[in-house]
């Protein structure tokens, strides 16, 4: 037998989420962060988004979107995940703040939340834009109400909360409030 010092955690995501989050001092409490989601406009709204604070803010929001990130605001280089996985997200956020950049708008995928990529993480804003039952099937969510589930974590995990009145589905985001 060789004694080693082990680490035994019942859910590796969440572990290694909170891990990273320890790793990197929880850096990612000194960004200002807007999270979005819906099924479509993500991307649009992130790219508008981070516009507007690159005006208040003098060019120092980084931006993690479906289509490309920038963490100081003028390299963009091409994503591979709409929400990185946690460790990745993390050393996103640390570089981020390392580079100068007080401000961070991001996509949250439902798949985020399901797999557990921004587990113990809580945004400033959270930006609830629409619900559609595009992702439902065997490979992402197997029902509308698993896939509306997890959209409705970011509304859970915000400090403020912005959603569409007009969206299917609002009147149990609003209850939820």
């Amino acid at each position: 037998e060789v004694a080693l010092p082990a680490i035994i955690v019942t859910d590796v995501k969440r572990a290694m989420a909170l891990i990273a989050a320890s790793f990197y001092d929880f850096l990612q409490n000194k960004l200002k962060t807007l999270a979005l989601t819906g099924t479509k406009g993500k991307t649009t709204s992130a790219y508008f988004a981070k516009a507007i604070l690159d005006k208040m803010n003098g060019g120092k929001t980084a931006l993690l979107s479906t289509a490309q990130t920038t963490l100081d605001g003028k390299n963009y280089f091409k994503s591979e995940l709409t929400t990185p996985e946690s460790l990745d997200l993390l050393e996103m956020m640390a570089k981020a703040l390392t580079n100068g950049m007080t401000h961070l708008v991001m996509e949250v995928s439902s798949q985020a939340y399901k797999t557990e990529r921004v587990y113990g993480l809580t945004f400033d804003v959270g930006v609830f834009l629409n619900i559609s039952p595009d992702h439902i099937g065997p490979v992402e969510h197997p029902t509308l109400e698993d896939y509306f589930y997890c959209k409705r974590q970011l509304l859970k995990n915000s400090r403020y909360f912005v959603a569409n009145s007009e969206m299917n589905h609002f009147a149990i985001i609003k209850e939820e409030l």
